[in-house]
């Protein structure tokens, strides 16, 4: 689930949007999502310019922002076993069936938390795994040409992340 997590993350941070000769043209805000295993489509496919989060500052809070709202959508493994679908016996999670079909109501709400809680783990670990290159090696993100400023909460980009997960406001500027 992590090695997922990290080459979405960096899909989208370094190609999503881009030409062919990668100059930033549009992004996706409202990604129309299609699971490889529930083959559930969301409703929403949304093109819209860049210029529409300018400045840069913006980009990086919606950025946190969808990864909160992304998270907050729930793991499809956790809502899966909440709600007893047993996996298809094509799939691989199919000898996993065995264990949900002895799980009792409780267990299965509480694994299905522990699952949504991985999610939440996952993107964090990320985001410290960028924090880290941002901090020792000086990376930075851009956008059109422009430092996309960071870490407002003076945790790193995960603190920024877990300060929005718990309902934290955006300072007015970064300090």
């Amino acid at each position: 689930m992590r090695v997922w997590a990290v080459a979405m993350l960096l899909f989208w941070v370094i190609g999503k949007g881009r030409t062919s000769n990668c100059r930033p043209t549009t992004r996706h805000w409202a990604i129309s999502r299609y699971h490889w295993f529930s083959g559930r489509v969301s409703a929403e496919f949304v093109v819209r310019p860049m210029s529409d989060i300018q400045p840069p500052t913006n980009a990086y809070q919606k950025i946190i922002d969808q990864l909160v709202g992304e998270t907050r959508l729930g793991s499809v493994y956790a809502k899966r076993v909440s709600d007893n679908m047993l996996f298809p016996v094509e799939s691989e999670n199919s000898t996993f069936n065995e264990l949900l079909s002895s799980l009792s109501e409780r267990q299965r709400q509480l694994l299905s938390q522990l699952l949504q809680d991985e999610r939440t783990s996952s993107i964090h670990d990320v985001l410290a795994m960028l924090s880290w290159w941002v901090d020792c090696h000086g990376v930075g993100l851009t956008l059109n040409g422009q430092t996309i400023p960071v870490d407002y909460s003076g945790m790193g980009l995960h603190g920024d992340y877990i300060g929005r997960c718990e309902d934290w406001a955006w300072p007015a500027s970064k300090a």
